[in-house]
């Protein structure tokens, strides 16, 4: 779910600017190195004990790294709010001028497009202020769902309209539309390499799961290699021939006229692409508080606040007061347990460590610390460290997930890992309302100025999603793992990290050069409908 979502919607304009030889190629790709990369990141996790992006990032490089990917993490998220915003105007304002005719009396496109931003903006900040929200968890089905409905709506359309002429609609600058009545013509290649080039970041986008790959790695019952690259496997194969169904069907049907939004090339008062329009919008809408989210995690732990957080808690330890031995083995105070013997020695730890990593909000004092239903910890004291690590007795965890029983933890205490503190640091509730204030009131500033989704998909691309998908996982792995791979295969990691950055260089600067793309071209060779041509002069 994290792949599918809006971005398939502008796969139909970059198929048209490579052609659908080249387009194909790149759309193939990108799925096959990011499998590569995603594959490098389980790997270094693995060989690390680290189970997110940013520890990952810490273990390779050091505490500059962990910075440095929790702010992409911040950046990608943000950006990715700012995109969800310019999409709700383009699909929610088409019907909601259908649905109300009036307000396109007195009222320009831009005033309904902002209207209807700040109107979605408002009714999301209840969700977004919330500290929790697991009951969103299920919303992943849905966004699939809608993202296949929308490519069987385009698909229908486009296969009633091949080899044949008809009204193409496209947006203007001005966010006005107009209709051009054509006859769509395939190109195999590219007919301006430089556009090309400028497309290929949303390729990348498109595939974009790697900040994920790690939890989704530690949540498998059985998280072997042969298992996750079969989910990786099937996952990346499916996402594929959705974009390419997508892709190729939205070329066929506006052809050099497709729009960096494939949903606005269709007429407005089409009753099945305004059902399409409005299941994306609404799901949308509801997966924009699982994007917040994050984004405010992220943002907390650049602040200083998150360092004095961790400062207030990284050496707190529990009631019970288990203590590291002088030699690092647990041992029990009060007790005649002794110092534990280390798996490594004798490979029979009398204990298993659970580490779970909770926020304050979701902490009650004075919980029952019995367990059931499998190693769960008790909830912990408000002025506990939210990261916490819950000790058990290994016998009494035997047969416990099948039998169903209740158990009690011998004990709980935080870790003594500081990074690990930092990242399971969590913002008071009046920091959550600020930081959400802030990331809200910026994206939807900034969305009412863009003149198209491509510029905030090439932005995230050619710069964000590089790092993320492709350059920074090649460097972690040649400095984790590289060491003890074979040579062939550091030569190759160290072709993917040259090769990428270098690509990513490129594709900035076209960037930069098309800020001010519009939403659709406009080819002149094609005629405009007379009930149209008004909005031309």
């Amino acid at each position: 779910a994290t792949m599918v979502g809006g971005g398939v919607l502008s796969l139909p304009y970059a198929m048209s600017q490579c052609g659908l030889v080249l387009g194909t190629f790149t759309l193939i790709l990108s799925a096959i190195l990011s499998a590569w990369t995603l594959d490098m990141l389980i790997e270094c996790a693995r060989c690390t004990g680290r189970d997110t992006f940013e520890l990952v990032g810490h273990a390779a490089f050091g505490e500059f790294c962990r910075k440095l990917t929790v702010s992409l993490v911040f950046l990608i998220c943000w950006l990715t709010q700012i995109a969800y915003f310019v999409l709700l105007a383009d699909l929610l304002a088409p019907t909601a001028e259908l649905a109300a005719p009036w307000l396109q009396q007195g009222h320009s496109e831009e005033t309904i497009r902002r209207g209807i931003t700040t109107l979605a903006a408002l009714l999301l900040a209840p969700m977004c202020f919330k500290a929790n929200l697991s009951a969103l968890r299920f919303l992943c089905f849905a966004s699939v769902g809608s993202v296949i409905v929308v490519g069987i709506v385009v698909g229908i359309r486009a296969a009633e309209h091949v080899g044949k002429f008809h009204d193409v609609s496209v947006m203007l600058p001005s966010h006005d539309s107009v209709s051009v009545n054509m006859k769509v013509e395939i190109t195999m290649w590219p007919e301006d390499w430089a556009k090309a080039l400028y497309v290929f970041p949303m390729f990348g986008v498109s595939f974009l799961c790697h900040f994920n790959a790690l939890p989704t790695h530690s949540e498998l019952q059985r998280p072997t290699r042969q298992r996750m690259r079969r989910v990786l496997l099937l996952c990346l194969c499916f996402t594929s021939l959705l974009y390419f169904f997508v892709s190729v069907s939205g070329y066929l049907y506006a052809g050099a006229c497709t729009c960096g939004n494939i949903l606005l090339n269709f007429q407005r008062d089409d009753p099945l692409v305004a059902f399409g329009r409005g299941a994306l919008g609404l799901v949308l809408m509801l997966n924009f508080p699982l994007i917040c989210q994050p984004c405010r995690g992220a943002l907390f732990r650049l602040l200083p606040a998150a360092v004095r957080s961790r400062g207030r808690t990284g050496g707190a330890a529990s009631s019970s007061g288990m203590v590291s031995g002088p030699e690092g083995n647990m041992q029990v105070p009060g007790s005649d347990m002794g110092p534990l013997p280390e798996a490594a020695e004798t490979g029979q730890t009398r204990l298993v460590l659970v580490e779970e990593t909770m926020g304050p909000q979701s902490s009650t004092a004075g919980a029952n610390p019995e367990l059931s239903q499998g190693l769960r910890p008790p909830s912990p004291s408000s002025n506990r460290s939210p990261a916490q690590v819950h000790a058990y007795l290994r016998e009494d965890t035997r047969g416990m997930m099948s039998q169903g029983t209740t158990l009690r933890p011998v004990d709980t205490f935080a870790p003594k890992d500081d990074t690990v503190q930092q990242s399971a640091a969590e913002p008071t509730r009046m920091q959550r309302y600020i930081l959400t204030l802030v990331l809200l009131s910026s994206a939807l500033l900034v969305s009412c100025v863009m003149q198209s989704i491509l510029v905030v998909w090439s932005v995230l691309g050619s710069t964000v999603a590089f790092l993320i998908a492709f350059i920074l996982p090649a460097a972690f792995w040649h400095q984790l793992c590289g060491p003890d791979a074979t040579a062939f295969r550091r030569r190759a990691a160290q072709v993917l990290l040259v090769s990428t950055a270098l690509l990513a260089i490129a594709c900035t600067i076209l960037t930069c050069l098309n800020l001010d793309a519009p939403p659709c071209p406009l080819p002149k060779a094609h005629p405009i409908s007379a009930s149209s041509e008004r909005l031309l002069a």
